[in-house]
């Protein structure tokens, strides 16, 4: 989204608390929040919860992550609610379309290292050796297609390493 845009400039100031604050997935800054708080929280889940248990949808997440989503994507995002309504508090219907406008196509802005990305990855084949040892490899179907290609998690790098087994990964 163009920075300079309506909605931008409206909310820059409630979008940086929530990136600061970790709210939310996206565009999150944490470093800052982990020796005190969410290290040790994150650490006291994992030491209170068997490994065997851990494992939830989406399964390639590790815990800290379903940590993450249910304490600060959902319980301390819905905290947030009431002070993001307040900055359209009084606007206008013309305001409020200006707003919106700051989402239409033409009005965003290109990700140039984000589209570069996504140009190289969307190219590779699931057997590109630039994936081996990061992906559970992809299995042949009866009808030759193949597919199955998942990020894997650190401790399922560990046990790959260790032995070496066909994965088969389920539709």
């Amino acid at each position: 989204m163009n920075p300079e845009s309506a909605w931008m400039k409206l909310l820059g100031p409630i979008l940086e608390k929530k990136r600061v604050m970790a709210v939310d997935s996206w565009a999150y800054d944490d470093a800052h929040l982990q020796e005190g708080l969410f290290g040790p929280l994150h650490k006291w889940f994992e030491d209170n919860i068997p490994e065997e248990h851990s494992k939830k949808y989406p399964w390639q997440w590790r815990m800290n992550m379903h940590v993450f989503r249910g304490i600060r994507g959902i319980t301390l995002a819905e905290y947030l609610i009431p002070e993001w309504a307040e900055y359209f508090r009084g606007k206008s219907f013309e305001e409020l379309d200006e707003l919106a406008a700051s989402w239409k196509f033409e009005n965003c802005v290109g990700r140039e290292r984000l589209n570069d990305t996504l140009k190289l990855f969307s190219t590779m084949k699931a057997d590109d050796k630039r994936l081996v040892g990061k992906v559970i490899q992809p299995v042949e179907l009866t009808n030759g297609q193949k597919e199955g290609v998942f990020e894997l998690s650190p401790a399922e790098k560990a046990k790959l390493k260790a032995t070496v087994t066909e994965i088969r990964v389920a539709a």
